[in-house]
């Protein structure tokens, strides 16, 4: 970058300064390029600046995702234990109400049967 502006600083001096100038030319070139160089070292530096805090942004955000998702999943393995332990007292609540329901068919049918027997030829 230096050189490209020290190329497009030499013919500018040389048009408002005449050849005759000698050393008093060659000095305000040598102090343009210095400018320049001090510009363009100024700006490296805060573009350099500028990448050092992106960097740290990122590795911030790194940690804080990191961090995240072991949160997650620590939430998610006790959400787990906790379904398992909801699923364990669905099936039992489900082979439960298959038992009553089964002593209920079977009370069913036998009330059937006795009201059967009641009804039956040998009532007079």
């Amino acid at each position: 970058m230096l050189a490209l502006l020290q190329r497009l600083v030499r013919p500018v001096t040389q048009l408002f300064l005449p050849a005759s100038a000698g050393a008093f030319g060659g000095s305000l070139l040598d102090q343009l390029a210095g400018q320049v160089a001090a510009v363009a070292e100024s700006r490296a530096q805060a573009q350099a600046d500028k990448a050092d805090d992106l960097k740290s942004q990122v590795a911030d955000l790194k940690t804080e995702l990191s961090e995240s998702r072991k949160e997650a999943k620590a939430a998610h393995k006790a959400t787990a234990g906790e379904a398992e332990k909801w699923r364990e007292t669905v099936a039992l609540e489900h082979k439960r109400n298959a038992e009553l329901q089964s002593e209920r068919d079977h009370l069913a049918e036998r009330l059937a049967a006795l009201e059967a027997t009641e009804k039956g030829p040998h009532r007079l």
